[in-house]
């Protein structure tokens, strides 16, 4: 899913604010735009990929080098007619609201640890975002020799990573009444926000916990794992002992992607537990003078406790629009009517001028992630031509809201 969608065009929006938000109603009345995360990817955004094979090192000193380097992927938000530095802004606010979701959650774990000690263990601040790089494909390039010594007994598993984000987010504006305007939705960003190495050991419960580095005044009955040539700036429980462990693996929605065609094409993207089905019948032309087309389909996506992964999700929403189609002559905002985001669960119901509901969305709500298949009459108003229009194709993307 790497689609972001333009719900308003209206002239007078000024340009982008840069700070974070948890909720639409608490950006300021100034007329600035401000990226929103949904409150999913808040709480679980930070994940890391690995950057070449791991390295387990044992007995003596190691220099962490990589002999087999893997570059990863970013998606950087673009569009919403602002400047061009409107995609930073937008990491911005997203990276500060999740590095703040992160630190608090530490907090409420740790109480006692202090503000540096919380920081040290997530391993990056919201600062990060002025290091993201605007390219498609980022390759490791930490250059620094370090030398690690496990201490006697311990095996430590080095692991060369990137640090990334993703979210989806919505822009929001407030007018100076206090009513909130949907200026953008869905807007995704997946970014490399540090690079550097991730050192693990077993714990007591077959896993792998964060490695410790020994102090140069270590402490009197705290377990250390391995001593290092400088202070690694990685994410290290601090000194007393803290059970902590490395960020999960690979992006929080783990989005599969399925496409086929049932009396119309279509092409679905959603977590791999979800499901999307065409039900037939194609794009059904609406009664009247109007160019309204209709399409069914169900979507499903099972409770928490079936969804396979320790970020699981409550609600979700869907976005979808039609493409190989035509504008009829004159109907130049073909392209927003005819698509839209589906956040409430009673089927198809009218909200112009596009098929949306701002109020769910300013609130967070979603369809409920419960097992039940919800069906909805999707509509599109489009002109439908033939001769010269391509087969219509749907598409579908499952975001996870809570």
């Amino acid at each position: 899913m790497n689609e972001s969608y333009t719900v308003d065009k209206a002239p007078g929006v000024s340009g982008m604010g840069r700070d974070s938000f948890a909720s639409p109603d608490a950006i300021p009345a100034n007329g600035l735009r401000y990226a929103v995360a949904l409150p999913f990817y808040q709480k679980h955004g930070i994940y890391i990929e690995d950057a070449g094979k791991p390295i387990h090192v044992k007995g003596g000193a190691h220099e962490l080098t990589i002999d087999e380097k893997w570059s990863t992927t970013q998606t950087i938000p673009v569009g919403g007619g602002g400047g061009s530095e409107d995609w930073r802004s937008t990491i911005k606010s997203v990276l500060g609201i999740v590095v703040k979701t992160a630190e608090n959650a530490l907090r409420e774990k740790y109480p006692l640890l202090p503000d540096d000690a919380i920081s040290g263990l997530l391993g990056f601040g919201a600062s990060g975002a002025d290091s993201v790089s605007k390219q498609e494909k980022v390759s490791f390039s930490v250059s620094d020799k370090v030398k690690i010594v496990p201490l006697a007994g311990k095996t430590i598993l080095a692991r060369p990573v990137y640090f990334k984000v993703k979210s989806v987010s919505d822009e929001w504006v407030k007018e100076a009444g206090g009513d909130l305007k949907l200026v953008r939705r869905s807007v995704v960003s997946d970014v490399v926000v540090k690079m550097g190495w991730i050192l693990e050991c077993p714990d007591a419960k077959g896993g792998m916990r964060l490695a410790r580095q020994m102090p140069s005044e270590p402490r009197e009955g705290v377990e250390y794992d391995y001593k290092a040539d400088t202070l690694l700036d990685i994410p290290t429980p601090p000194d007393p002992e803290v059970d902590e462990y490395a960020p999960p693996t690979g992006p929080p929605d783990r989005m599969d992607v399925s496409s086929g065609e049932n009396h119309v094409r279509w092409r679905f993207t959603g977590p791999q537990e979800s499901t999307v089905k065409s039900l037939g019948g194609g794009l059904r032309a609406g009664r009247g003078f109007g160019k309204d087309y209709f399409t069914e389909i169900s979507v499903q996506c099972p409770p928490p406790k079936y969804q396979g992964d320790s970020r699981t999700y409550e609600s979700y929403r869907f976005d979808y629009r039609i493409e190989g189609t035509s504008p009829d002559f004159g109907n130049w905002d073909w392209e927003e009517r005819s698509a839209g985001t589906i956040s409430f669960t009673n089927g198809m119901r009218t909200i112009d001028p596009w098929e949306s509901d701002p109020k769910t969305m300013a609130q967070h709500r979603g369809i409920p992630a419960d097992g039940g298949e919800y069906k909805y009459d999707l509509r599109f108003h489009v002109y439908v031509d033939g001769a010269v229009a391509a087969d219509p194709k749907l598409h579908v993307n499952i975001i996870p809201v809570t």
